[in-house]
């Protein structure tokens, strides 16, 4: 999913302007991004949810904020190596 994601966006970046290898850091950057919803967004959910409450996303974002950081940095040590 996210290698599709990755091959529809970056040549729409190019196409708007940006240089490619940018439009490929930059979709890189964002699709990277997706597993790290799919993954905590139902887990946190679901707790939250058994608690008798609805997830809250500034909640979800500060938690797990160390971790969206480290789907990023992980992204972008992998330009190099395309």
């Amino acid at each position: 999913m996210c290698g599709a994601l990755f091959e529809a966006l970056s040549p729409r970046l190019a196409a708007w302007g940006l240089s490619v290898p940018t439009a490929g850091l930059a979709a890189l950057l964002l699709v990277s991004l997706v597993p790290f919803v799919l993954t905590t967004l139902p887990l946190l959910a679901i707790v939250t949810l058994k608690r008798g409450a609805w997830p809250r996303p500034r909640e979800w974002f500060q938690g797990y904020s160390w971790m969206a950081a480290m789907y990023l940095v992980s992204a972008s040590d992998r330009v190099g190596e395309r």
